[in-house]
């Protein structure tokens, strides 16, 4: 099984380093345009795209409406998987970088905000979210998920064991990214396509 993860196009609060988490802001023009490039990255592909799971927020739904059009995938199969959801970043969401530096305590993963989902709770979403893609999904083989950059993060280092460190440098998960998890006899290999190197790229873990 191939299990592509997708990170939503940008939205303004992106381009004003805004944390996001769970407040349901769209995508903007310029991340509209990075879809629709990575929509011609996947119509590329020798392989078809059999499953599209989205998030039930709208820069990942848009996003994944944008690929599906271009495969020819009906708007309607695309499938809103809750486990996929951003992760919630409490009183920390809608305060730019500076706002936060001010504001908060800062560690190794990041700030800490209240009301968040702490980070054990995120990293067992994300083993939850892997789980079912291959167990509902082992009849197929490739599964595109879209969704957003810390349950990215949660799913890439849950299907690794960890190899793959939560906000670790590994991997780049910019707007338009794409992540790919082959999954084969229990064992998990990982690649990314950036559009400054467009192929994918084995990734060590």
């Amino acid at each position: 099984m191939n299990i592509y993860l997708l990170r939503h196009g940008e939205t303004d609060w992106n381009r004003e380093r805004r944390i996001q988490g769970r407040t349901d802001v769209r995508m903007n023009d310029t991340g509209r345009e990075q879809i629709r490039r990575v929509a011609d990255v996947f119509a590329g592909l020798t392989a078809d795209i059999e499953v599209i799971l989205a998030s039930p927020l709208s820069r990942a739904q848009e996003s994944a409406q944008i690929i599906a059009d271009r495969l020819g995938y009906r708007r309607e199969d695309i499938v809103t998987e809750p486990l996929l959801i951003e992760r919630c970043f409490g009183e920390g969401e809608g305060l730019t970088e500076a706002e936060r530096q001010a504001r908060y305590q800062n560690t190794p993963f990041g700030h800490l905000y209240p009301g968040m989902e702490t980070l054990e709770e995120v990293l067992a979403r994300g083993r939850r979210a892997f789980d079912r893609m291959v167990e509902t999904y082992r009849d197929k083989e490739n599964v595109l998920a879209v969704c957003h950059g810390a349950i990215l993060f949660a799913i890439m280092s849950a299907a690794t064991d960890g190899r793959i460190v939560y906000w670790g440098d590994q991997i780049t998960l910019k707007q338009g990214n794409i992540h790919l998890l082959t999954y084969r006899d229990g064992k998990v290999e990982a690649a990314q396509y950036t559009e400054a190197e467009p192929f994918f790229q084995a990734v060590e873990i």
